[in-house]
């Protein structure tokens, strides 16, 4: 071997002297798997090919082992990870495991860029295309690859016989009578079946597999997690387990199975192929049903390193097409026993008279759930703790099962009830409530009830109904699958809600001010003017979360589920947030000023009334809410979190609905006669008891009053000229546009009240 190296080292450097200087180029591959030897035996062929065809190419392989990692880098995975990540061109080709696709994927080339479709074509029938395409990119091709088979004891089956299980009920019952019969005979060394079932990645694998051969058909995918037939299939591993072997035989390791294959102590046992093993036989998995089976594969996938330059890329194309074309592995199936992810290898005559072509023919091959996360190790290694918590302890299947599909499910509030019963009945609470809002706005064109809704003007009814139906339809975007126009769609419900819903109230208190003004004037002609000003304010602070854009993120929230949150990118959608916040909240305070001062206006009495109480609804709905983000409730149980959220939510929108528009109705339909309309248009004296008269006479002087004594008169103020008395007058002229023009000049600046009018 020496000899023929520096043969080969001479060639290479006498074809460097006759026609110049080369490239190198370079591979990384890991000492410690089982392809480990054949990466220099196809190294030297590509060699070899370089040397023939003159390519002044020389591929050079490194090998990752314990002796050369370093204390930072104890595995071989993590290493290339942090190399590509750093774009590093220290290595111009990599081996890695086909496990990894997706995560190396975003660093490696897109090979059809470069390398011609024919040169995919043999391998897209196979398993290549589930183990080494990224997204659409195909970004590997494999080296070689590992199936696990069923190998039989053939001298026990003989003994008792007994034929070849094909499903695992005939594994089980074959199994089953073989261990009785040699415990008759004093054998209880005898091994049934070993499942490798471990805690390491072969456990994963033989998981994975045995799911895979419960599928109902030939072509059909591996069943859903939460299938009939994946409990069935854990249920079968569970029974073979407490049946045919125990706890600690199915938890032992490949090391223990070779154990078995030297004394000859077994019946069944799944193994990787190892042509070594010529002892036993070997055929297909059993299935659920005869004719179906199962294999994960293993295996290394060859990629070629992005970031490398144009000089060290077109070399490691040419030396990438030499390594995967079907002649070079058919070359090392024959010389080195490696199994080819290449299928019409498997119709050579010359491959078929070395292999049992028929079996490798019929072997159904499934990749392990590499597409589930991104990091699949920490995938694999709680899907078995999972399983395993019913395998070899007290779990049900179905409770493990929902564990593992919460590591992966994208959990929200569906509105379809088999889904999730919760969504669904609060989008038909909602919707009900917003056709039943909308559908009273009728009793604003009734006769019998125009009396409840002098307050303010029919089409500003109509704003504040509309108003609380947009409140709640912020509801729909926190149902189905989180999306990010519904990040920016729900607090462009919740403030345009809002303000249309509470500002026709500011709107009639500032009219009502009990002192004619300019503005209250100017309020009075330019009511829609007015409501456009704060709807306009509302989309411009909505529209600067563009600045701050939303992301949706997953966030894992409460025993392992994970769901899909809107989350600003930056701090300043915290400051609009606050400064949205700010506007509202000086707004609550105009209101409240205003409601003080008009608190004993007999026409708007009870229509003030029932105002605050809606206010203080709002209030104490706001302080749930801002207490619930101070305790974290959504990170604690985000179920709950959602349940009192949609309750404060119907509960503000409800109240200000009821509190505003619908109580005036409930007045007229269930108070009879007369009683209705004397709470609509009378108050009876609530101050009689004091008897006395208010007079803000023409000749006091109000400027000497302080803004606290101003406040407390106005407070005591029990009637006020409306707008309509006003516009009666000589100075007022009203336009085509039934605005009230009004003379200020001409208007007294003091009102005559009296509380027993």
């Amino acid at each position: 071997m020496i000899y023929r190296n520096i043969v080969l080292f001479g060639i290479w450097l006498l074809a460097c002297l006759k026609y110049g200087k080369g490239i190198t180029i370079t591979a990384i591959a890991y000492s410690q798997n089982g392809a480990a030897g054949v990466y220099t035996v196809i190294a030297n062929e590509f060699n070899k090919y370089s040397i023939k065809n003159n390519l002044n190419i020389t591929l050079e392989v490194n090998y990752f082992s314990k002796l050369n990692s370093t204390g930072y880098v104890n595995d071989y995975e993590m290493m290339l990870e942090i190399l590509l990540k750093q774009k590093s061109t220290k290595y111009d080709l990599y081996f890695y495991d086909n496990v990894f696709s997706i995560k190396y994927g975003p660093y490696l080339e897109d090979l059809r860029k470069w390398i011609p479709s024919e040169h995919f074509k043999i391998y897209e029938s196979g398993i290549a295309s589930q183990s080494c395409v990224y997204g659409k990119k195909w970004v590997g091709l494999p080296i070689n690859i590992d199936i696990t088979f069923l190998y039989y004891n053939h001298n026990y089956l003989n003994k008792y016989d007994k034929k070849v299980p094909t499903t695992w009920d005939e594994l089980f019952e074959t199994g089953k009578y073989i261990m009785n019969e040699e415990k008759k005979l004093n054998n209880t060394d005898i091994v049934i079946y070993n499942g490798l079932f471990s805690k390491a990645e072969i456990g994963t694998c033989s998981l994975y597999e045995f799911i895979y051969s419960y599928r109902n058909k030939i072509d059909s995918p591996i069943p859903e997690l939460l299938s009939k037939e994946t409990q069935e299939a854990l249920e079968m591993i569970k029974k073979i387990k407490d049946e045919l072997s125990n706890d600690e035989i199915f938890q032992s390791n490949e090391a223990f199975s070779g154990s078995k294959f030297s004394s000859n102590q077994f019946l069944f046992q799944k193994f990787w192929y190892f042509p070594s093993i010529t002892a036993y036989n070997f055929t297909l998995l059993p299935g659920r049903k005869e004719g179906i089976s199962g294999s994960v594969i293993g295996g290394f996938n060859l990629g070629i390193n992005k970031y490398i330059n144009e000089e060290h890329r077109n070399a490691a194309i040419i030396a990438f097409k030499f390594l995967t074309s079907k002649e070079l592995q058919k070359k090392i199936v024959l010389e080195n026993n490696i199994i080819s992810a290449i299928p019409s290898l498997y119709e050579d005559n010359e491959v078929c008279s070395f292999l049992n072509c028929n079996i490798f023919k019929k072997v159904q091959l499934v990749n392990r759930p590499t597409n589930k996360m991104y990091d699949y190790v920490d995938y694999s290694n709680k899907f078995r703790e999972y399983i395993y918590e019913y395998l070899y302890g007290n779990e049900t299947a179905s409770d493990v099962l929902e564990k593992i599909d919460d590591l992966t499910r994208i959990h929200y509030f569906s509105i379809n009830p088999k889904d999730n019963i919760i969504g669904f009945v609060i989008f038909i609470l909602i919707t009900i409530l917003i056709i039943l809002m909308i559908l009273s706005l009728i009793f604003l064109f009734i006769d019998k009830f125009k009396i409840c809704f002098k307050f303010l003007p029919i089409e500003l009814w109509f704003f504040v109904v509309i108003g609380s139906c947009l409140m709640m339809s912020a509801l729909y975007t926190e149902l189905g699958e989180i999306k990010l126009y519904k990040c920016y769609l729900k607090p462009l419900f919740l403030c345009i809600g809002y303000t249309i819903n509470i500002i026709p109230i500011l709107y009639k208190l500032i009219i009502n001010f009990p002192d004619k003004n300019k503005f209250s004037v100017w309020v009075f002609n330019h009511k829609f003017i007015f409501l456009s000003i704060f709807i306009i304010l509302d989309f411009i602070s909505s529209g600067l979360f563009l600045i701050s854009p939303y992301n949706v993120e997953t966030k894992k929230i409460y025993d392992e589920k994970k769901y899909h949150i809107c989350i600003g990118q930056n701090y300043f959608g915290v400051i609009i947030v606050g400064m949205m916040l700010l506007f509202r909240i000086m707004i609550f305070i105009c209101i409240m000023v205003l409601i003080f001062i008009e608190w004993n206006i007999r026409e708007t009495y009870y229509d003030i009334r029932f105002l605050i109480s809606a206010i203080f609804t709002d209030l104490l709905c706001y302080a749930i809410i801002l207490m619930l983000k101070y305790l974290n409730v959504k990170d604690l149980n985000y179920v709950i979190y959602f349940i009192i959220y949609a309750i404060i939510n119907i509960t503000f929108s409800v109240s200000n609905y009821i509190f505003l528009y619908a109580f005036k109705v409930y007045i007229i339909i269930f108070i009879k006669h007369k009683k209705g309309k004397i709470l609509l248009n009378n108050v009876s004296s609530f101050n009689s008891s004091r008897n006395m008269k208010i007079k803000i006479k023409n000749e006091y002087n109000r400027a000497s009053l302080s803004l606290y004594q101003k406040i407390i008169n106005y407070h005591y103020i029990k009637s006020v000229e409306s707008f309509n008395t006003i516009c009666s007058g000589n100075n007022i002229s009203i336009n085509n546009s039934n605005r009230c023009n009004i003379n200020m000049n001409n208007i007294s600046s003091s009102n005559v009240i009296n509380s027993n009018a």
